[in-house]
């Protein structure tokens, strides 16, 4: 299991297709923490999904940073 699926372990932020996109996202900006999105994306699909993802108004930083703050408590 990856170090982000560990820190992301119990979050639900309420839609199946934003859970999916969390972990993948949180790890590819851990890597390229200062890139674009466009950059830090690899090819359109994934940088769609990263635009859908951040646009989503039901998803705050809240909803985000609360489970990784249970999470890496946990590990």
């Amino acid at each position: 299991m990856s170090w982000g699926a560990q820190g992301f372990a119990d979050f639900d932020l309420g839609d199946a297709r934003l859970n999916r996109r969390l972990v993948p996202l949180v790890e590819t900006f851990a890597r390229q923490s200062q890139a674009s999105i466009p950059s830090a994306c690899s090819g359109w699909a994934e940088t769609r999904g990263a635009y859908c993802f951040f646009g989503a108004e039901s998803v705050g930083w809240q909803d985000i940073r609360e489970p990784h703050w249970n999470g890496t408590r946990a590990a």
